[in-house]
């Protein structure tokens, strides 16, 4: 099943526009590293990258305060159904400021734009 979203702010400018259009598919499929994807968020859509999946090291992202303190707690790794997500300009609001996403908060995958 697919929804259609148009892309709405400048987190991932370089990649999606503000007024792009995105294809989401919302049924269950595997997540990779360099998907992009679509994330509820305290009731807000959100579209971001994902950046480390479930049991990648996290030492990259230590240099980020609040993914330092889950880096510590989790031995470095992140656990099953965990990822990190990143938008294109460092001023996004993403994982680096939050913390890791859980498979339960991706809405889907975005499989075509324009």
């Amino acid at each position: 099943m697919y929804h259609e979203y148009t892309v709405r702010g400048e987190s991932m400018r370089d990649t999606l526009p503000t007024g792009t259009t995105i294809t989401v598919d919302i049924s269950p499929c595997s997540i990779a590293v360099g998907d992009l994807v679509v994330v509820k968020l305290n009731d807000n859509l959100i579209v971001k990258r994902i950046v480390l999946g479930t049991g990648d090291s996290m030492v990259e992202f230590e240099r980020y305060p609040i993914l330092k303190a889950f880096s510590e707690q989790w031995s470095g790794v992140l656990p099953n159904e965990h990822y990190l997500i990143q938008g294109d300009v460092p001023e996004s609001f993403d994982s680096t400021r939050f913390g890791p996403i859980n498979t339960n908060d991706i809405v889907g995958r975005v499989v075509s734009y324009a």
